[in-house]
């Protein structure tokens, strides 16, 4: 309950969102709310980055109401509910639905803003009640995605920035990772190179960051298949 109360207290005054690069901690700030995140032994002994958890929206502290729980010792209930009772004050309340440019049948067609219940968001271009065209998605756990679609899913060039860290921008293909792309990891890893279907696959270079290791050549559905002279240069 104290975590779930800390991640929905407001900004203090003078922080700023451009101080912070794309990611959950950047989309909390523009929320005006703090990120919520796990790190434990788990993640310190693995070298692992903390894994963003998605903002605790109104309809779920309704779902699941720790004042209506089952406590290990009831004489914690009055806490509970006065801790619960604060925490209405500053739960983030979503306005759910599309607002935007909309087609003489009444479908989003154009520029548009469309609130995802569990939190996501879109702004960008519509066709026909589809995402189509270029636009952003923030998604509630604080990844983001820049760039193109077409029938409502990513296809063509774009970027997505990972809340743990990482990033990948290059083509794709009905959400997934397709055609030339540069993928770099949390932790330093690096592929340039051909996806297909969201795995590695064509030619490709992949360089590891904790030894310098490099396996530079084709690739076939996600697998390091043979050398090459490739990317030599």
């Amino acid at each position: 309950v104290e975590a779930m109360s800390a991640a929905c207290m407001p900004f203090e005054c003078g922080t700023r969102s451009e101080d912070f690069h794309e990611g959950a901690i950047k989309n909390a700030i523009l929320s005006n709310r703090r990120p919520h995140l796990v790190f434990g032994t788990r993640e310190f002994l693995k070298q692992e980055p903390p894994r963003f958890l998605p903002p605790l929206l109104h309809s779920m502290l309704q779902k699941y109401d720790p004042a209506k729980m089952k406590l290990t010792s009831e004489e914690d209930r009055p806490a509970i509910i006065h801790i619960v009772e604060q925490l209405h004050r500053h739960v983030l309340k979503l306005k759910v639905g599309y607002i935007g440019q909309i087609s003489s049948a009444g479908l989003a067609h154009g520029d548009g803003t469309l609130e995802y219940e569990i939190g996501n968001r879109y702004d960008g271009c519509f066709c026909n009640d589809m995402k189509h065209g270029f636009g952003k998605f923030m998604f509630a756990n604080g990844d983001t995605y820049v760039g193109w679609y077409e029938n409502d899913k990513r296809n063509g060039q774009g970027t997505s920035r990972y809340a743990t860290g990482g990033m990948f921008t290059g083509g794709w293909k009905d959400d997934l990772k397709h055609g030339w792309g540069v993928d770099i990891w949390a932790n330093g890893d690096k592929y340039e190179g051909e996806y297909k279907e969201g795995l590695k696959h064509g030619r490709g270079k992949m360089t590891y960051s904790s030894d310098g290791r490099v396996e530079a050549g084709f690739w076939g559905a996600g697998r390091f298949v043979g050398n090459s002279d490739a990317f030599s240069s």
